[in-house]
């Protein structure tokens, strides 16, 4: 059995995740698709309970199915 090597004290990483990234463009793709609503702008709450903005580079109706 390998012995366990010790732990490096490294700074911690900062930034929202993939999947708060991706909550954000489907919260703006469902508003569109389903409020035919366009918005710039999608505001999410994080696990922890903060809420956070993200600005949209693109929301679009493609069809009446889909928003990009």
């Amino acid at each position: 059995m390998q012995e366990e090597t010790p732990e490096q004290v490294s700074k911690l990483r900062s930034g929202y995740s993939t999947g708060a990234c991706a909550t954000a463009t489907s919260f703006a793709a469902a508003r569109l698709l389903l409020a035919d609503e366009v918005t710039s702008v999608a505001t999410i709450e994080l696990p922890r309970g903060e809420q956070v903005e993200f600005t949209l580079e693109e929301c679009q109706r493609l069809d009446s199915k889909t928003a990009r």
